[in-house]
């Protein structure tokens, strides 16, 4: 059957301009061939497939036995301009579903470096600053997680030190 191109129902019996598909589709023995042809001034994309004259049952599998001269040969065909609507579309969708997966990236890279990266960046300047001598600064403690926990613990270790040199 060849699909038209305004309509979604099939159309039995069409005439093809050129059987040399359909002497392919003999020539393999089952296997589908392909190409492409005109029929009735819109070119198409079609498949054909010689079907089996007999088919053998065995215990293990059904063998398809298919002569030079096959019962049937079954023809589908789809017009190019459908299959180029599928395929634009099948780009539009990958492109929305690109472009969401970069914007997903793009938010878990600017959260993991305002969660994690940058209270890492403001314990090691405090830690520098207070290593160049300024007893009195501290460390922001903006969480309760393993940065957290550092940043307390310097600011254990710089009120340590402070007290220490004092009573010295």
């Amino acid at each position: 059957s060849l699909d038209k191109a305004d309509s979604r129902s099939p159309q039995f019996g069409a005439t093809l301009s050129n059987s040399a598909i359909l002497e392919s589709a003999a020539a393999a023995k089952g296997e589908t061939v392909t190409s492409r042809t005109q029929v009735g001034g819109q070119t198409y994309t079609i498949a054909a497939r010689a079907m089996p004259n007999r088919l053998i049952e065995t215990p293990d599998r059904t063998i398809p036995v298919i002569s030079d001269r096959p019962a049937a040969i079954l023809v589908r065909g789809t017009p190019e301009k459908t299959l180029n609507q599928l395929l634009v579309s099948s780009l539009q969708q990958e492109a929305i579903v690109f472009l969401l997966s970069i914007a997903a990236i793009l938010f878990w890279s600017m959260w993991f470096r305002r969660l994690v990266i940058k209270p890492l960046e403001n314990l090691q300047q405090t830690t520098e600053e207070f290593a160049e001598g300024d007893r009195t600064v501290r460390a922001e403690v903006a969480s309760e997680d393993e940065v957290g926990q550092l940043a307390i613990a310097f600011n254990r270790m710089a009120n340590s030190l402070t007290t220490s040199e004092t009573a010295l």
